[in-house]
C-alpha cells in the first residue's frame, strides 16, 4: 500500500499580508528523511503542524494517501519522570497487542540501535538531554507511524548531545516511514535525504544516506488479545502506582481529608440527633402513665408491648405499708407491686434471681446492688435489680422506692406505664383497653406524660431530615468528581502523549480507572477510623451514625471514578501540540 504526503499550493500566515510560506508544493515519500529549514520564525513548526493535520492552512490542500498514524517528536523531550526508558518504548508496543515480555524484548533492540542500551532501566527524569531526545525517536519508531515529525531535535542540546541525536537521525531512512525534521542545524540537515527550505521555498535532493541499521518492529500474533489487553493495562496501572507516577499517595490523602471531613461532620450531626432522641426517651418523654385506680389489668398492660409502637409497658400499684431495713429502721421505703413488663419501661438492670427492684438512690443509701441483699426485721431480702430514676422533671414517686415484681396474682393495678416510640398519638387512646371499666368510672381514667417538662412530641425526625449536613453524600460525590478529574487532568500531557504513541483510548481508560480505584479506596481506608471513632461514642444506634458517615466516603470513591473516566474521555491526541506549547 503506497504511502504519500502531498502539499498542494499550501500557504499560511498568522498576520494578514505577511506569509510564513506561500504556494508550497511538495510531495513526501516513505524511506526518505526531509529537513525543513529556514530562519527562526519562518514557520518550520507550523508546517509540521499542518502536515500532522493539527493546524489548518490558510490556503491550499494537504493530501495524505494511506497515512493512518502520525507521530511527533517535540523539541523538548517529554516523558514520565519515574518510568524507565524501557517503559517508554515498550508502552506503544503493548498498545499494539504485545505482552509485556514481548514488548520489552523488542524495546531493548530499539534502544540498543539508538545507543540507549545501557540506560534502559534508567528513569526518564535521570536521562541527559541527548538520551531523552534519542529515546523519543526510538519511541516514535516503536509506535509504527506512517509519518514521523521531529521538531528541532538538537536546539536545546550541547554539541556532544546533538552529535548523538544526529547519529540516531541518520538511521531513520529506510524504515518505510516518511520522516520530516524541522531544524536550523546544518549537521542535522546533512543527515537528511531531502531539504524543504522555507526561506527559498525550494525542494532539494541530497545524496541518499547509508542504509539504516534499525531493526524492524514486527508485531507477533497474540494468542488471546483481549486477555493480554486487560492484563497489561492492569500491570501498567500497578507500575504507575508503585513508581509514584500516579501520585496515588497525594490524591488518597486529599480524598481522605475531604470526604472524611464530610462524613465526619454528618456523623456528628446524626449522632447529635440520635443522642438527643435517646436522652428524650431516657428522661421519660416517650413514656406515658395511664391512671385508673383499681381498674388496670396487669397482664393486658404488659401485652401492650406487643402492639403498634409500644416498646415497653408495665403496671404498678402502691402497697399501703412501707418497707424498712435494719440499717435505717426509721426510714420507710415506699413499695409497689409491679408487673414484669415495667422492667423494660424503667430499664431495670436485673440479675437472674427473685427479689426486689430498688431505685439507684435506695441502693446507694443502703449500700446494695443488683444481686445483693437487704436486711430487714423479718429476714434477708434479695435485691434482683436496680434502676436509675433521676430528678429531671419526671413524676418523682419512684425516685426512692422498692418494686416487688408480681406474676399472675389476678389483682388489678392503679397505673399502666408504657413507652411509645417512635411517637404515635393514635396509640395513646388504644391504651384504654387495659382498663376494666366500671359503670360511671370512665371519667377517672387519665393519661399523662411521665416527664411533663419535656415536649409531648419529639422533633428528632425533623431534626434529622433538616440537618445542615444532610447533603454530605452528594457533596462527597461532587468532591470525588473534582478530585478524580483533577488527578487525570494534571497528567493530561502524559495521557495525550500516550495516545499519540498509539495507546488505545480503552487501554488508557482501564489503566486510569484502576489507578483511581486504588488510591480512592486507600483514601477511604484512611478516613474510616474517624467515622468509627465518632459512631462508637454515640449513645445508641451506632450503625446509623456509621452509615451516615460512610456514605460520603462511598460516594467519593464513585465520584472519583466517574471524574477520572470523564476527564480521560475528553483528552485527545491532537491536544498534545497545544499542551506541549503551553507546558
Amino acid at each position: 500500500m503506497s504511502v504519500k504526503l502531498r502539499l498542494e499550493d499550501v500557504s499560511h500566515t498568522f498576520r494578514p499580508g505577511s506569509w510564513l510560506f506561500d504556494g508550497l508544493n511538495v510531495t513526501l515519500r516513505p524511506d526518505r528523511v526531509y529537513a525543513v529549514t529556514g530562519p527562526s520564525g519562518s514557520g518550520k513548526s507550523t508546517l509540521l503542524g499542518i502536515m500532522a493535520g493539527w493546524i489548518v492552512p490558510q490556503r491550499g490542500e494537504v493530501v495524505r494517501e494511506n497515512i493512518r498514524s502520525i507521530r511527533w517528536v517535540f523539541q523538548n523531550p517529554h516523558g514520565v519522570a519515574h518510568r524507565s526508558a524501557l517503559d517508554h518504548v515498550a508502552l506503544p508496543l503493548i498498545g499494539q497487542g504485545l505482552t509485556r515480555q514481548q514488548a520489552e524484548q523488542r524495546a531493548v533492540e530499539l534502544l540498543a540501535n539508538f545507543g540507549l542500551g545501557d540506560v534502559a532501566g534508567t528513569p526518564f527524569g535521570q536521562l541527559s538531554g541527548g538520551e531523552a531526545q534519542r529515546l523519543m525517536l526510538a519511541r516514535g519508531i516503536a509506535s509504527k507511524p506512517d509519518l514521523l515529525l521531529v521538531d528541532e531535535p538538537t536546539a536545546q542540546l550541547d554539541r556532544a548531545a546533538a552529535a548523538e541525536v544526529n547519529s540516531a537521525l541518520s538511521q531513520l531512512a529506510g524504515q518505510g516511514v516518511i520522516v520530516v525534521i524541522a531544524t536550523h542545524d546544518d549537521r542535522t540537515r546533512a543527515m537528511c535525504t531531502d531539504v524543504i527550505d522555507l526561506e527559498h521555498q525550494e525542494d532539494h535532493d541530497l545524496p541518499a544516506v547509508a542504509e539504516s541499521g534499525l531493526v524492524g518492529i514486527d508485531i507477533a500474533p497474540v494468542a488471546n488479545p483481549a486477555r493480554v489487553f486487560w492484563r497489561e493495562a492492569l500491570r501498567e496501572s500497578w507500575r504507575n502506582l508503585v513508581s509514584g507516577t500516579a501520585h496515588a499517595t497525594v490524591w488518597a490523602l486529599v480524598l481522605a481529608i475531604v470526604v472524611g471531613g464530610l462524613g465526619g461532620l454528618d456523623a456528628i450531626a446524626v449522632r447529635h440527633v440520635l443522642d438527643g432522641t435517646v436522652s428524650y426517651v431516657n428522661q421519660g418523654g416517650a413514656t406515658w402513665v395511664l391512671q385508673a385506680t383499681g381498674m388496670v389489668d396487669g397482664q393486658a398492660c404488659d401485652a401492650l408491648a406487643a402492639t403498634g409502637r409500644v416498646v415497653a409497658a408495665g403496671a404498678l400499684r402502691k402497697q399501703p405499708a412501707t418497707f424498712t431495713t435494719t440499717a435505717l429502721p426509721r426510714t420507710g421505703i415506699p413499695i409497689y407491686d409491679v408487673t414484669p413488663g415495667l422492667a423494660g419501661v424503667l430499664d431495670v438492670q436485673t440479675k437472674p434471681v427473685a427479689g426486689l427492684w430498688v431505685s439507684s438512690s435506695v441502693a446507694g443509701r443502703l449500700g446494695t446492688f443488683a444481686g445483693g441483699t437487704l436486711m430487714t426485721a423479718s429476714g434477708t431480702v434479695q435485691v434482683a435489680g436496680v434502676y436509675d430514676y433521676p430528678d429531671d422533671g419526671r413524676n418523682s414517686e419512684l425516685g426512692y422506692a422498692a418494686l416487688a415484681p408480681t406474676i399472675g396474682d389476678g389483682g388489678l393495678f392503679d397505673e399502666c406505664w408504657f413507652t411509645v416510640w417512635p411517637a404515635d398519638e393514635t396509640t395513646l387512646p388504644l391504651a384504654r383497653v387495659v382498663v376494666r371499666q366500671t359503670q360511671g368510672l370512665a371519667s377517672q381514667i387519665q393519661i399523662s406524660q411521665l416527664n411533663p417538662s419535656l415536649a409531648a412530641q419529639h422533633a428528632g425526625l425533623d431534626d434529622y431530615q433538616q440537618r445542615s449536613t444532610r447533603m454530605a453524600g452528594c457533596a462527597g460525590l461532587l468532591a470525588g468528581l473534582v478530585i478524580g478529574a483533577s488527578a487525570v487532568w494534571v497528567r493530561r500531557l502524559q495521557h495525550a502523549s500516550a495516545l499519540h504513541a498509539g495507546l488505545p483510548k480503552v487501554f488508557l481508560l482501564l489503566q486510569t480507572v484502576t489507578e483511581t480505584l486504588s488510591w480512592a479506596m486507600a483514601g477511604t481506608i484512611l478516613a474510616a477510623p474517624l467515622i468509627l471513632f465518632i459512631s462508637v461514642h454515640g449513645l445508641a444506634d451506632n450503625q446509623a451514625i456509621a452509615i451516615a458517615g460512610v456514605k460520603p466516603l462511598v460516594t467519593g470513591v464513585i465520584g472519583a471514578l466517574i471524574g477520572a473516566a470523564a476527564a480521560i474521555s475528553v483528552i485527545r491526541e491532537r491536544q498534545l501540540f497545544t499542551l506541549f506549547k503551553n507546558r
